[in-house]
């Protein structure tokens, strides 16, 4: 199923959307080395890594859209970012 970016800020109840509304990514990622242009980048924060660390490559890659913690202080272009709660948490 594809999602607007901004039904995807409504699934992730983003508290933050600065991004073209219509912007339909092609995939989804959690590693900017795999990305591939048009996916939609989703920063977590892990054991090992910081996905947040790696938003400038991803945006290098080619990532459509951005999701990001609110604290983020990682460089995000404008008109990318979809921010959700630091309290919410992805993939365990």
């Amino acid at each position: 199923m594809k999602l607007r970016a901004e039904e995807i800020a409504a699934a992730v109840q983003a508290v933050h959307f600065d991004a073209a509304a219509g912007i339909v990514p092609s995939g989804y990622s959690i590693d900017s080395r795999t990305l591939v242009a048009g996916e939609c980048f989703i920063a977590i924060q892990g054991p090992n890594f910081d996905g947040h660390e790696f938003i400038g490559a991803a945006l290098k890659q080619g990532a459509a859209l951005v999701i990001a913690r609110t604290d983020t202080t990682s460089p995000i272009e404008a008109g990318w970012p979809v921010k959700v709660p630091v309290s919410q948490r992805y993939g365990g």
